[in-house]
């Protein structure tokens, strides 16, 4: 086994930041830059027998806005988002006889079928400006990214990631869907031309 040296921290060591021309980000910037890749960061996951109640509870506790679904053998079959988990939500399926602690993940997830998706060999050729506009018509938050030669989803790309890592400020409980953010840089578009 090999034995670290032990070093002392000096007065005059500073904290070391990533290099700022890596960390900008822009509409001519790869689309992948914007895309959360899962072969870099865990997907963040959710069995469907959970309680649909904890899992509002635990999401907000981790900032997330969406776990995948999986089954008992971590089997990918859906998603669930915070808008699916809405009140409304709860209302509708209590008016149909069911109490609220007895409703799962699985009564409110979207399931894999009805998911929309782009694929990774197009979206890595791809700028930011080119996914929003595939995406300015999309009322959504979320859009699975498909690495069909391996037949993975690869990764995930968020309406509220494009915003942080573009700048963009939006309400992001309200407004924070593709359509919005395409249209709001339409509008800074055409008024950095007028000037």
């Amino acid at each position: 086994m090999k034995n670290f040296s032990r070093l002392t921290v000096k007065p005059t060591t500073t904290l070391s930041f990533p290099d700022q021309h890596t960390q900008e980000f822009y509409l001519d910037s790869p689309a992948i830059s914007v895309m959360t890749d899962f072969q870099r960061t865990q997907p963040v996951m959710i069995e469907f027998t959970a309680k649909a109640d904890e899992l509002i509870r635990l999401m907000k506790k981790e900032h997330v806005k969406l776990k995948l679904v999986v089954d008992a053998e971590e089997t990918f079959i859906g998603v669930v988002t915070t808008d699916d988990l809405a009140e409304q939500e709860f209302i509708r399926h209590s008016a149909k006889g069911f109490e609220r602690e007895e409703l799962l993940v699985k009564d409110f997830m979207i399931p894999k079928h009805a998911l929309h998706a782009f694929s990774y060999s197009e979206i890595s050729k791809a700028t930011v400006r080119d996914l929003l506009h595939n995406l300015r018509d999309y009322e959504r938050q979320h859009f699975l990214i498909v690495d069909e030669g391996a037949n993975r989803i690869r990764g995930i790309i968020s309406a509220s990631d494009i915003c942080r890592k573009l700048k963009i400020e939006i309400d992001l409980f309200n407004n924070s869907n593709f359509s919005n953010i395409a249209q709001m840089i339409v509008e800074d578009h055409k008024h950095a031309n007028v000037a």
